[in-house]
């Protein structure tokens, strides 16, 4: 695998060539409580790009969106938890 980082801004992109949803979890849990999104996969790699979700502010972010977004019509289904 490889990384890169940017470091003042606090991202990095790692590269896992030829893993599993099971190594992508494994790598999710040592990260954790820092976020960490899948930004590409392989075709049938069932894995939630975004990870688990965000507990209580889950809620918070519907009714956000509700509000800006009454019909559901911008980018539905894309985000964490389906929003």
């Amino acid at each position: 695998g490889s990384l890169v980082g940017r470091a003042p801004l606090g991202l990095y992109w790692i590269r896992l060539p030829g893993t599993s949803a099971e190594a992508i979890e494994t790598l999710r849990s040592e990260l954790r409580p820092s976020p960490c999104v899948v930004l590409d996969r392989p075709a049938g790699m069932e894995v939630d790009p975004w990870g688990s979700s965000p507990g209580g502010g889950l809620e918070l972010m519907r009714r956000l969106k509700d509000g800006f977004d009454r019909a559901g019509i911008c980018n539905p289904g894309t985000y964490v938890g389906g929003l």
